[in-house]
Parts: structure tokens; C-alpha cells; sequence
């Protein structure tokens, strides 16, 4: 584990626990200070994403493999009537119920295709076919904000969320692509006959939820559960081969590796400590951590168990880890050591998650929908045809050398990070101080109205793409925990995330078609009769979305212009860092590391 995933881990622990990770000083100590409301509701309001729910599914559901894996094998090594090759976990490996069970769930199935490369096909095809639904529905939930997003990616480099190149576009742009999109589904309703005589009530209801975007990503997401459940009834026992074997044993030796290097990192700053501790308190329940004290603040057993045994210094820390976590999750029947699981994943999931593990391609690949598939696309094909620009012998003598060179940079396959760690490279914050990402995360570097002005662009932007634009995403949010809960406490079971997502998009899909064709879709409802315009069925939900977005952006737009006009009216007090006294006074607001 690199020093920068140790940080990276540091600060997904903070944020867990409310708070983000700062500068302090001479920029040489760390300290975690409580985050505001505002940026607390801008993560919660994003969380809805497919691909932030199937990156958490990938990782979770080879930890409890794992678990069901060590749980296992620790069982065997205290059989001493069997023989050395009987004591491995992969002797008979398909009668072992506890690492079965915790390979037959989607979440492991659907994101680790190479654990069913020697499967059956009718497990693989469903297993696709399920993704494939989730894909159809993504790209349909929410068709304004993807047509948006992949024309912006097509026609624009290196433009982020946050910048205001981007609240530009969406303030500009949006109300085109909603026209567009409207005046496109009115031309399939036509071309469908459903006219005059022919629009009956019947039908009129019948071609709209046809043609009605919300109820077809609803229907795609119950696809995909179907499929899903196919996939895991037909799979076969997990037999793996040699490759296999060797797969799922270097994941689980990587893990043990990275936990052993950060809870003894850990170990040796007490403010880290702490905060893992009152982390693991939110997923660990009292009866399994250390008596005494604050019941917020103790201390889980599996993590003070833990972090003794690397205090005693081991011979081989990661044999040992096994062995400490194969006997945790022994202490206890069946419902117990599910329980006990759960507390291992939790764990894991600090040095192995989306915000900390690296992010290779095979990984991204295993994750990707078709919504993020089009638009990567679009944006490779951007970087393509800026590479060759700045390639091309009859541009660089059109237009100079100067311009041959911009288009190299911006065709770079790293640009965007070479642009992030130049923001990031103490000494050139002058030369980004009125950068749109910079500016958001420095605000403690500009005056009073300046920072008032980027938080209030930055919510309304938030606000805008997580809720105007995506508001069948977060129907979904309140059905998905529902099947979640109803799956962990009623059928016992480790809850699936892409499972009940999927079940959850159905859900949502299907409430947001009904409200909008019993005539009670709020302020696509008030636009069309204020402006006599026929919005019904699916315009509403498309041509009303692209004028909202483009209304709403339009705010976002002008109070981030405002604010760095602010800049040039407040000054910029340079790159000093955050000044921790009024932290260090209140230490319930603060705690270095």
C-alpha cells in the first residue's frame, strides 16, 4: 500500500465520519475538520450513481468471499483427524456451503467475469444480459443529462463538472436538447398513429408508456433483477482452476497486506486511530466492541485484536492476519459469523474501495455501463481528433507551431491529471486562483462573498444534475434501502447492491411514469399551462427537464461568474493554509493526525 493510498484511506475514514482532511501549518501536519452541510448533502445527493454502486459491489463482494474463504479454511486447520491436503479450503471445494454461499450473489458475479470463465454459459449470458438491462436503463432514466453530457464530451476537452465552461454549457445548451428530444418523441407517437380518432384514452395510455423514457428504464431495470437471479440460480458450484485459485488468493494476501500497513500506520497516530474506530462503530454494534467508555468511541474488537497482533510484530503479518481473522469469525453460529462478516468487509473497505484502490482499466471495464461506455467514448474520440490536429504538417503551418503544441497538450491521455496535479503543485496557485477547481477546493484562500458565492453556484449545480436531472435516479434511492433492509433482516441474507438497485430503479422508474401521466408532474404541469403549450406524457419529461436545467443552470452560471468577480474585488490571500486555531479550541470540530 503506497504512501498516497494511505492518505487516500485517511481521507475516505474522515469523510465517513463527517469530516475532510486539511493542510495545516507549513502544510506538514493534517489535521480532519468537520465538513458543512452543504458539501455533507452535495456527496448524499450524488450517491444515486450506478457506477458508484456496482464500484462498491465489486469490492464488497470479494471481501465476504474472503471472509467466507478464511471463515472456512480456518475451520479446517483445527480438524486435526484430517491430512494436509484435506486441511486445504480448495479440497472439495464444492461442498464447502460457506464459500458457495458467498460466491453465488451477483455482486460477485457480475464484477468478477473471471470467476465465471469456466462456468456454465447460461450463467454468463445472463450475467450479461442483466448488465446490458442496466446499461439500456441508465441511459434512458435520465436522456437530457446523457445526451448533455455525451455532446459536451464530444465537442469539448478536459472541461469538469464543476468549472464554469461547464455551467455554461448546461445553461445553454440544455433547453436545445430538450426541444430536440421532445420533438423526437412526438414524431415516434406520429409515426405510431395514435391520432385523432385513434387517441383514445386507452391507447393514449398505452403509447405513452411505450414511448414514456421513465417506465422503459423502469421496465430495463427489472430486467436486469430477472436476469440476475438467472445468472445466480444457474451458476454452478465455483470449481476453480489453477488460475483461478491463484486469483482469489492474491486478492485476499493483498488486502490482509494493506490492512496490516494501515492499521499500523494507524497505530501511530492516535487522531487516526480514533477516527477508524468511531468509523467501524457506525457498521459494528456495541456487543462486539471493547466495554467501557463512550460507546461512540470504543473500540471494536476485531480492530484492537488487530492492531495487537502487529504491535507483537509477527513473522509472516500476513499468514498471522489470516489466522486472527479466521478465528473471528468462528465465535459464533451461522447468523453470527454473518454478522461477523460484515465487520471484516467494513474494514477492508477502508483500504479497498473506489476512492482508494487503484483504478486500472480491467477494473474500470468490469464496472462500466453503457452510459459511461458512450461517454468515454465520445471523450476519446475528442482526444483523438486533437492528437492528430496537433500531428498534422497543414495545421501547424496554418495556424503555427503554438497552436500544433496547445493541441498535443489538450490530445495528451493524461491531460486532465496533469492539469489536476498542477493545481495541486504548491508555488503555481497564482496561476489558478480563478480556476473553478481550485477555487473549490481552497475557499479558506478567498474573501467572505467570494466563498459565499461558490457554495451557493456549486449547490445550485448540484442540485441541478442530482435532482432536476435525475429524479427517477432518486426516486430509486428510498426502494433500493428498503429491499436492501428487507434482504439482511427478514431473508437473512448478505444484501445485494446491483440486485436491489436494479429492483429499486423498477420501482422508481414505474412511481415517476405514474405521477406523470395521472397529470401531477409539479412544474411540468404549471410551464404547460402557463405557456399553453400541450406538455403531456413524456414531453414533460424530457422538454420541461432541458428547460429546468437550462433555467437552474443559467443561477449556477451567474453566481460563479459573480464570485470570481468577487476575486478581483476581495483579493486572493495567496496559498496559505488552513488556519487551525479556531479548530484546535473546539476539538469536537477537529482532530489531527
Amino acid at each position: 500500500m503506497s504512501t498516497d493510498q494511505v492518505l487516500k484511506a485517511d481521507a475516505r475514514v474522515a469523510r465517513k465520519n463527517g469530516m475532510k482532511l486539511v493542510k495545516v501549518g507549513n502544510h506538514s501536519q493534517s489535521m480532519a475538520v468537520t465538513r458543512s452541510r452543504m458539501s455533507r448533502f452535495m456527496d448524499f445527493s450524488s450517491g444515486s450513481r450506478n457506477t458508484h454502486t456496482v464500484a462498491k459491489a465489486q469490492h464488497e463482494s470479494m471481501h465476504l468471499f474472503a471472509a467466507g474463504l478464511l471463515a472456512e479454511q480456518h475451520r479446517l486447520d483445527q480438524a486435526s483427524h484430517l491430512s494436509d491436503a484435506e486441511r486445504s479450503v480448495w479440497h472439495q471445494v464444492k461442498q464447502r456451503r460457506q464459500v458457495q454461499r458467498n460466491f453465488w450473489r451477483q455482486d460477485l458475479l457480475s464484477t468478477h467475469p473471471e470467476l465465471l470463465a469456466n462456468n456454465n454459459v447460461v450463467s454468463r449470458t445472463a450475467t450479461r444480459l442483466s448488465k446490458a438491462c442496466m446499461s439500456a436503463c441508465e441511459c434512458t432514466s435520465a436522456p437530457t443529462g446523457f445526451s448533455f453530457r455525451a455532446l459536451r464530451n464530444l465537442f469539448c476537452r478536459g472541461v469538469s463538472d464543476n468549472s464554469i465552461r461547464n455551467k455554461a454549457a448546461v445553461a445553454g445548451a440544455s433547453v436545445f436538447v430538450g426541444v430536440a428530444a421532445g420533438t423526437m418523441v412526438a414524431s415516434i407517437r406520429g409515426a405510431m398513429g395514435f391520432q385523432g380518432a385513434m387517441w383514445s384514452s386507452v391507447g393514449s395510455l398505452m403509447s405513452g408508456l411505450f414511448v414514456s423514457f421513465a417506465a422503459f428504464s423502469g421496465s430495463m431495470g427489472l430486467g436486469s433483477f430477472l436476469f440476475g437471479n438467472v445468472s445466480q440460480r444457474a451458476a454452478d458450484a465455483l470449481d476453480p482452476t489453477t488460475e483461478q485459485k491463484e486469483f482469489i488468493e492474491h486478492r485476499i494476501d493483498s488486502v490482509l497486506n494493506k490492512l496490516n500497513i494501515y492499521l499500523a500506520s494507524c497505530a501511530q497516530r492516535p487522531g487516526a486511530q480514533h477516527l477508524l474506530a468511531r468509523y467501524l462503530n457506525t457498521k459494528i454494534g456495541a456487543s462486539h466492541r471493547v466495554p467501557g467508555g463512550d460507546p461512540s468511541t470504543q473500540v471494536p474488537e476485531l480492530l484492537q485484536r488487530w492492531t495487537a497482533l502487529l504491535a507483537s510484530k509477527p513473522a509472516n503479518p500476513v499468514q498471522a492476519a489470516r489466522k486472527l481473522v479466521g478465528e473471528y469469525l468462528n465465535e459464533g453460529g451461522p447468523t453470527e459469523q454473518r454478522q461477523r462478516e460484515k465487520h471484516f468487509a467494513a474494514l477492508a473497505g477502508v483500504v479497498e474501495h473506489l476512492d482508494v484502490s487503484d483504478r486500472s482499466d480491467d477494473v474500470k471495464s468490469d464496472r462500466r455501463d453503457g452510459r459511461v461506455w458512450t461517454e468515454d467514448t465520445m471523450k476519446e474520440i475528442n482526444r483523438w481528433f486533437l492528437a492528430k490536429l496537433g500531428e498534422s504538417t497543414i495545421v501547424r503551418q496554418v495556424c503555427g507551431n503554438r497552436f500544433s503544441k496547445w493541441m498535443q497538450e489538450l490530445g495528451h491521455k493524461d491531460y486532465e491529471k496533469i492539469q489536476k496535479k498542477l493545481r495541486e503543485t504548491p508555488g503555481l496557485g497564482h496561476l489558478y486562483k480563478l480556476d473553478s477547481d481550485y477555487m473549490q477546493n481552497n475557499l479558506h484562500q478567498y474573501g467572505r462573498v467570494t466563498r459565499l458565492l461558490m457554495r451557493a453556484s456549486n449547490f445550485v449545480h448540484s442540485f441541478n444534475h442530482n435532482y432536476v436531472l435525475a429524479v427517477n435516479a432518486q426516486s430509486s434511492r428510498a426502494f433500493n434501502a428498503v429491499f436492501r433492509s428487507f434482504q439482511e433482516h427478514v431473508l437473512g441474507q448478505h444484501s445485494s447492491r446491483t440486485m436491489c438497485a436494479a429492483l429499486g430503479r423498477f420501482c422508481g422508474g414505474m412511481l415517476v411514469a405514474a405521477v406523470v401521466f395521472l397529470g401531477t408532474a409539479g412544474i411540468g404541469t404549471l410551464l404547460g399551462l402557463a405557456t399553453k403549450i400541450p406538455l403531456a406524457g413524456t414531453v414533460i419529461n424530457i422538454f420541461v427537464t432541458g428547460t429546468m436545467m437550462t433555467l437552474v443552470g443559467g443561477i449556477s452560471f451567474l453566481l460563479e461568474g459573480a464570485a470570481k468577480l468577487a476575486v478581483q474585488w476581495e483579493g486572493w490571500q495567496g496559498e496559505v493554509a488552513h488556519q487551525s486555531a479556531k479548530y484546535r479550541a473546539n476539538p469536537a470540530h477537529a482532530i489531527a493526525f
